[in-house]
């Protein structure tokens, strides 16, 4: 009962923390559930209501970010190393308030925990919603453990940083100079270490269309390739009667990759059960592969709530879950299909498309990311001109996974209804022919129709939407879909909300193309956005002809507060 204490007091006290808090709390929790996972599973159901209840209250709170562009210099304390990019994104503290993950200029990093930065015109970017997109878009704050998003136009280092001292610091700022160069060394930036926001969004897509946007998200496969490298090596080491210190040997490894990657849940996840699996065998006993995910799960729903909310948390259990129950001496193309299929509903339900074709795609890529981009970009962290060599021999193959992505990727999202089709005729052949390892899972087909029979009613497009305060820019929704009233590109934040997920070239027409009356001139839009509020950047006009404004994380109607929506009849109307 105290370890049971102590593991859950560790993890409560690493919700709000970074990456090395959280994956100790993980750990620490997964051993002390795992013996008692595989007989009593109320266990990881209390785990799980724990991080629905708690996480959903997490993301529905109140956020007191700072507001507006102030001239005053704040202070912000990181809690985390800096993630360096395009920004020197960082965890920290903001007057004493948050944690909040902020933006600053690229030339701060690299930061390390417990520096101090002194920030001048500090904004809120956004809180943990945007309008019209779910919360897996502010994910990025949800796993980090921030509250929102801000940025600060202009910052500098405090006197005293260790910043290029920090390990951890010091090679990420390495590893996202050397991923700078080109796509290719973005992708091994992204694969090997985490750090994706060098990657270009198009290749994003490419990788995610022909079912390899796995290899850019560090998850529970990099975690067993590299535990497997090391066990290898290790056992070359310690006595043949001893294979269990060679596994032993390689969990610090993993933890300290799981935590120098950013912590994210799969990775965390992996590293859970490295753990459950060594301290079993260290005991004698053979763990029970369905306990062992349970109890991790459950362990990471106890530390950080907000996990389970995470689409790669829940994409992560339902792969290890489905490798879990697959047969022991299943093959790597059935095991690949067993995956495929259980990872389906998720996809359709977080993303709009499954790609099945992943299968064959997965085939030819994995041996090339394992044997050749892994091991050469671990070698490439290191400084001088051996690892800069090992950096750019790695880029050579992500070039040919990259080129692999663009030569498969789907051209358009896979329909629903034809993965129920192929989820059927996959279930009939194999019953005809007696192969149940054919089959698609059972609740992957029970998911699929579901979503297929009952789909969620969305909300009805507005009118218009507008973004922006001194220069409002405003889209309209036609007959024909959405235009643009104004000129030159979509601006980012209201791309992401009329056209989530689509990163390509500007699609929209101008309005006045394509013979659209823009019903809102941009006086009445800046009057408007005034009576808003500060800090609001989205205004609508709804199908009834109500304007509202975005505020708190969610639209409500001009003049409406929090919790007190306005009735139709008293809504301004144009």
């Amino acid at each position: 009962m105290f370890a049971a204490g102590a593991g859950f007091l560790a993890g409560r006290q690493a919700g709000g923390a970074p990456g090395a808090a959280a994956a100790a709390g993980v750990v620490g929790a997964a051993i002390v559930l795992a013996p008692v996972a595989a007989h009593f599973r109320a266990l990881s159901l209390v785990g799980l209501l724990h991080g629905l209840l708690v996480g959903q209250a997490l993301a529905l709170a109140e956020v007191p970010a700072p507001r507006g562009v102030g001239p005053r210099v704040v202070r912000i304390e990181a809690v985390a190393a800096g993630v360096p990019g395009p920004t020197c994104r960082v965890l920290g503290t903001v007057a004493g308030a948050g944690p909040f993950v902020v933006d600053l200029p690229p030339a701060t990093c690299p930061l390390a925990a417990g520096d101090a930065v002194r920030a001048v015109g500090l904004v809120r970017e956004r809180g943990r919603f945007l309008p019209g997109v779910g919360p897996s878009a502010e994910s990025i704050a949800a796993r980090a453990g921030g509250l929102a998003l801000l940025r600060a136009a202009y910052a500098y280092r405090e006197p005293g940083a260790r910043g290029a001292a920090d390990p951890v610091a010091a090679l990420r700022q390495r590893v996202a100079k050397r991923g700078a160069g080109s796509g290719p060394h973005a992708f091994v930036a992204a694969a090997v270490f985490g750090l994706r926001r060098g990657l270009e969004p198009l290749a994003r897509d490419d990788l995610r269309r022909a079912g390899l946007g796995h290899l850019v998200a560090v998850s529970g496969l990099h975690v067993g390739l590299l535990s497997a490298m090391w066990v290898a090596v290790f056992l070359r080491v310690v006595p043949a009667h001893r294979p269990v210190w060679a596994h032993a040997a390689a969990l610090p490894l993993a933890v300290a990759f799981a935590v120098v990657t950013g912590a994210a849940a799969p990775a965390v996840r992996a590293a859970g059960t490295l753990a459950v699996t060594v301290v079993c065998a260290a005991r004698g006993h053979l763990p029970h592969r369905v306990g062992v995910v349970t109890a991790v799960g459950a362990a990471m729903a106890l530390c950080r709530p907000g996990w389970v909310f995470d689409p790669a948390y829940q994409l992560s259990m339902a792969a290890a879950l489905a490798i879990a129950t697959a047969p022991p001496d299943g093959a790597v193309l059935r095991t690949t299909w067993r995956i495929t299929w259980a990872l389906a509903p998720l996809s359709f339900h977080h993303f709009g498309d499954a790609p099945l074709w992943g299968v064959a795609t997965n085939l030819l890529a994995i041996p090339v990311f394992a044997g050749w981009v892994l091991p050469l970009g671990l070698v490439g962290a290191l400084p001088g001109p051996v690892g800069a060599a090992a950096f750019d021999a790695a880029a050579w193959g992500a070039a040919l996974l990259l080129d692999l992505a663009r030569l498969f990727h789907a051209r358009s999202p896979l329909p629903l209804a034809v993965a129920v089709a192929v989820a059927a005729l996959a279930w009939v052949v194999a019953t005809w022919r007696r192969r149940p390892g054919l089959a698609p899972p059972s609740l992957a087909v029970a998911g699929l129709g579901c979503l297929w029979l009952w789909p969620t009613a969305g909300e009805p497009p507005p009118r218009w939407i507008a973004y922006g305060r001194k220069r409002p820019q405003v889209v309209v929704m036609g007959s024909d879909g959405p235009c643009r009233g104004f000129e030159g590109a979509v601006p980012d934040p209201l791309r992401r909300v009329v056209l989530p997920g689509h990163d390509r070239a500007d699609p929209l027409p101008a309005c006045r193309a394509v013979g659209v009356p823009v019903p809102v001139s941009a006086a009445t839009l800046r009057v408007l956005v005034r009576r808003c509020g500060r800090g609001v950047r989205f205004v609508r006009q709804a199908r009834d002809g109500g304007i509202d404004c975005f505020r708190d994380g969610r639209f409500r109607p001009i003049g409406g507060g929090p919790g007190a929506p306005m009735p139709l009849e008293g809504r301004t109307v144009l």
